[in-house]
């Protein structure tokens, strides 16, 4: 039954409440028709896509299962879909933005945008962003930091019909599948997300023959005005002042050798109800493809506060517009100077600057921020090659191996975190479908042993994998962060173990080569590859870390014997029956005396 005038005019918070749930449930459906119908391991296996739903005046009104770094790019990209297209929007259209110049994150992230539309009147945009395997480069990846320019990290489409009432645009079609490695694979991907956006279009219409249309539109208009509040509400209880940090980058050979200063300031104004970000001190934009976007740029730094604030606090454009930025044009984080390549934009560097972030909501208020987290390491390089099984090219990133989360106030960090951009909103390839779809062997998965910062609570473990191919060489590309990077602890936390990969000999196991963590690699069949992602950092003094805590830490293999003695302070001895280890609590009390008094000076005689 249809809502009457008066409801319209105020919606029941308990309506607003249930319209809620069900948007948020049908962007769930929407992320299971990508995972059920892609055909890229990236997708149907690691989830490397977001879905949302946005306002019918293209402002964000809520995201569900998402990944935070693509909290602005979807926000962004919509409103240059518009001002192309204007009113020429039918029922049934799907377009297609992949271009950070134009409000997007990188080449790799494709946005699709669809209007649903309801008795001829638009009601709502529903979105989904996903990452592709190949954009058609230089070479072949998505997420290229060799690409010097735009032209050669791949091509870009700053808002392009792909669909027109409901047909494809053939000719689009077939220019994608010309210009694009994998085409059988691009194409089923791009089935994929037109799937979950008609999957959204269907719900959505039965919500408004429910409902009616006024009272659906009058929901976001309600639902951002929610936000809004609540973040009014969230900002004033903050102290007002004004907080800075900064640290080199990534080293990197022969672009950055000795790192880049990045330099971030943060304010906070409770009356004004703003957080404001100053990143105009960045140094200028590099000829490599690890320049940030203008998403990415605002999103590093949204996705590292919104880690720091009521986790209740709701994805939409009520909340986003208390986000206040000074941004540089021609600066590597702030709006990149045309041509300037941002292929790699959503790592890496756009994590450096959430985990600075993460340490000055620490220096806030003590307990609110967090200890830094892992880095995107060379686990996740792009790979490519050639299937023995089909003879025919494929390409694949890896996300078998991650890194783990920084720990704060009360709680451990996260084993797989995997970065600041995606907060654990991915997940790990499966062992059986990554080797279905690429012709590797995956003989070893595992924790690597005293990666995570130690602390009162100890930051997130690091994984690795050993991976040979089966036949033929892989071609790697690593955009990998966290190899040089200080991964830091806070309130005496210790730093988080760095990332590497190398290359062994099948089957002896002898080290050939210690890679790089940018460039090029080659992994002959006569090899192993190895990488391991990075740790944690650690929160609070690891001499306060319960003694218990730390024996479970070593009885699972994730700390070491020698590092509870060395760092925590704690003497085990052999256990019985299942413990394998049990505290000596006396030799430990000893210890940790020991211990503390020579961190204070040196040991009383």
């Amino acid at each position: 039954m249809k809502a009457r005038k008066e409801e319209i005019d105020q919606l029941d918070p308990v309506l607003v409440a249930v319209i809620h749930a069900r948007m948020d449930g049908i962007i769930r459906e929407m992320v299971q028709t990508v995972l059920r119908t892609s055909r890229n391991p990236i997708l149907y296996s690691a989830k490397d896509f977001s879905c949302s739903i946005l306002t019918h005046d293209a402002k964000l009104l809520t995201m569900a299962d998402s990944i935070p770094i693509h909290l602005m790019s979807m926000g962004h990209a919509l409103p240059a879909v518009v001002e192309c297209f204007k009113e020429d929007l039918h029922p049934g259209d799907c377009f297609l933005n992949n271009d950070p110049y134009s409000g997007n994150s990188h080449v790799g992230d494709h946005t699709m945008f669809a209007p649903v539309f309801y008795e001829g009147e638009l009601i709502c945009w529903v979105s989904t962003l996903c990452h592709l395997i190949d954009a058609g480069g230089a070479r072949p990846s998505s997420t290229d930091p060799l690409s010097i320019d735009v032209f050669e990290e791949g091509i870009h489409f700053p808002s392009i019909r792909v669909v027109r009432e409901y047909e494809e645009v053939s000719e689009m079609v077939r220019f994608f599948k010309v210009n694009f490695r994998y085409p059988e694979r691009w194409y089923g991907d791009f089935l994929a997300q037109i799937g979950s956006l008609r999957r959204a279009e269907t719900e959505i219409v039965k919500l408004c023959k429910k409902y009616g249309a006024e009272v659906i539109k009058r929901f976001q208009n309600e639902f951002t005005s929610y936000g809004d509040r609540r973040m009014r509400e969230e900002i004033s209880k903050l102290p007002k002042g004004a907080w800075q940090t900064d640290a080199l980058s990534e080293k990197i050979e022969p672009w950055c050798p000795k790192g880049i200063p990045l330099k971030v300031k943060m304010s906070i104004d409770p009356e004004k109800a703003e957080i404001c970000f100053d990143l105009r001190e960045m140094p200028d934009n590099l000829p490599w493809g690890r320049n940030l976007s203008e998403a990415t740029s605002k999103g590093a730094c949204i996705q590292a506060t919104m880690a720091c604030l009521d986790p209740t606090l709701p994805s939409n454009d009520g909340v986003f517009k208390h986000f206040k930025f000074l941004l540089r044009e021609g600066a590597v984080v702030g709006i990149p100077k045309w041509p300037a390549s941002t292929s790699a934009a959503t790592i890496g560097i756009a994590d450096h600057i959430s985990n600075l972030i993460f340490e000055l909501w620490e220096r806030v208020e003590p307990g609110r921020g967090h200890a830094s987290s892992g880095y995107l390491a060379a686990c996740g390089a792009s790979t490519s090659g050639i299937d023995f099984r089909t003879n025919q090219a494929y390409g694949h990133i890896h996300f078998l191996a991650v890194s783990g989360g920084g720990a704060s106030l009360g709680y451990d960090g996260w084993p797989n975190f995997f970065a600041p951009a995606i907060q654990g909103c991915m997940f790990l390839d499966s062992v059986e479908l990554t080797e279905l779809a690429i012709p590797e062997t995956i003989w070893e998965l595992g924790i690597v042993t005293d990666s995570g910062g130690a602390g009162k609570w100890r930051g997130g473990v690091a994984t690795f994998f050993r991976i040979q191919p089966r036949s033929k060489a892989i071609y790697g590309i690593p955009k990998a962060y966290g190899h040089t990077a200080r991964i830091f602890g806070v309130k005496g936390g210790r730093n988080g173990s760095n990332a590497r990969h190398w290359l062994e000999k099948h089957p002896t196991m002898e080290k050939v080569e210690e890679l790089k963590n940018s460039g090029e690699f080659l992994v002959n069949p006569d090899s192993y590859w190895i990488a391991q992602a990075s740790g944690g950092g650690g929160y609070g003094n690891p001499f306060e870390r319960n003694p218990e805590a730390v024996r479970e830490d070593v009885q699972n293999n994730l700390v070491s014997e020698e590092l509870a003695r060395n760092v925590y302070a704690v003497i085990l001895k052999r256990g019985l029956e299942f413990n394998l280890f049990e505290v000596d609590y006396m030799a430990t009390k000893q210890l940790r005396y020991k211990s503390r008094k020579k961190s204070k000076g040196g040991v009383r005689k």
